[in-house]
């Protein structure tokens, strides 16, 4: 099977909507598929929200819905699939296809006015030029930009507009004859790269701490022109606001995410210790439920979101999101922005902490590579 068919049969074999991870367990408990993907969750995840109706749309989305959103971060296939318009504004689109045209881009117009024999060398080319079997990619994964992806749906998104789904259908059977593949990876280009960054890491909280990285970058290339110890002054500042940045993502994501779901609050209250363990008398219980949510709200609130042990429990626990194996740089940092708040840039030996342009570099690679993962997941 591909990924598609078998997601939609162990939510057949179930009966009821499920999570991508639920759905990724059951896939791999009945060997409906082979992953090669480093983080196959994501992955299965990808693939229904690319396929998924009742979703925000975006650009790299399947018009072929396989599934429908329902509560809880739960989906279900729907039978038979449904096929949405394209509302892409791409009447304008121009094609590199140098075997065709060596002399000017080829235009939708050009390839719907062809005759059979133009539109499935037309197609083929650029298909080709855009996608690779997955079997080729190194690692044999076949996560590159979010895929695999079928040919029959990519030719489908690009060219419905112009051409019948039987000559569509024909070339798709075509290219995958020709190379004995059904499943297909994303030739990574820079445009690709960007559109990827834009669609999937950018939720409102990455925006938000995008926008701080860039303050500290540009504030970070004045220190140099500054004297010595406002240099040093400007460095420690610098410094803890990335951690302090980092700490708004960690507490606004996971705040707005758990409260707008009851089964998250559900699963936070069940295992968070702080909250498992408060005591409850039976003649509160209505009144304590009434209120639950402001209380958790109120907890949520009062953490420390520097403390990432704690942190990352809660969001393994409450979101099934991973934070990475090695945060160490982080953690050395925020004893660091402890020493900068709290001893005015003294260690506790009373020695001074020099900061320097490449630490605020380093510490902005590392912030920034964590905090995209997490927001990968969080989408």
């Amino acid at each position: 099977m591909i990924i598609v068919e078998a997601i939609k049969e162990v939510m057949r074999i179930k009966g009821q909507p499920m999570t991508a991870k639920e759905a990724y367990q059951q896939i791999v408990k009945n060997n409906f598929y082979e992953f090669k993907a480093a983080d196959p969750v994501h992955i299965v995840n990808g693939q229904i929200r690319k396929h998924c109706k009742g979703i925000s749309e975006q650009k790299s989305y399947s018009r072929t819905k396989h599934f429908i959103s329902t509560e809880g971060n739960r989906y279900y296939f729907l039978e038979p699939p449904e096929r949405i318009q394209n509302n892409k504004g791409k009447t304008q689109r121009k094609y590199y296809l140098p075997k065709i045209d060596s002399v000017k881009l080829v235009s939708l117009q050009d390839i719907a006015g062809g005759d059979l024999e133009y539109q499935v060398r037309a197609l083929k080319e650029w298909f080709l030029s855009e996608y690779k079997p997955a079997s080729s990619v190194e690692g044999n994964s076949v996560s590159v930009l979010d895929g695999p992806y079928e040919a029959l749906d990519v030719l489908s998104n690009e060219f419905s507009d112009i051409l019948s789904s039987t000559i569509i259908l024909k070339i798709a059977k075509e290219i995958e004859d020709n190379f004995s593949c059904k499943e297909w990876s994303k030739i990574p280009k820079d445009d690709d790269i960007d559109e990827y960054f834009i669609e999937n890491l950018n939720t409102e909280f990455y925006k938000n701490f995008e926008a701080a990285v860039k303050s500290i970058e540009k504030l970070s290339k004045q220190s140099p022109n500054l004297k010595d110890e406002l240099e040093q002054a400007l460095n420690r500042m610098l410094y803890g606001h990335i951690i302090t940045a980092m700490e708004s993502y960690l507490s606004d994501a996971f705040i707005t995410t758990v409260l707008s779901n009851e089964e998250s609050v559900r699963t936070l209250v069940e295992k968070a210790p702080e909250l498992r363990a408060r005591t409850l008398n039976l003649g509160e219980i209505f009144l304590r439920f009434d209120s639950l949510k402001d209380e958790v709200q109120i907890y949520l609130m009062d953490l420390v979101y520097h403390r990432l042990d704690k942190v990352r429990e809660l969001y393994y626990h409450t979101l099934s999101i991973d934070f990475p194996k090695n945060l160490s740089i982080i953690f050395k940092a925020i004893l660091n922005r402890h020493d900068i708040v709290h001893r005015n840039g003294k260690r506790k030996d009373g020695s001074a902490l020099n900061i320097t342009s490449n630490d605020i570099d380093l510490l902005l690679k590392e912030v920034t590579a964590f905090i995209r993962e997490v927001d990968k997941q969080l989408r």
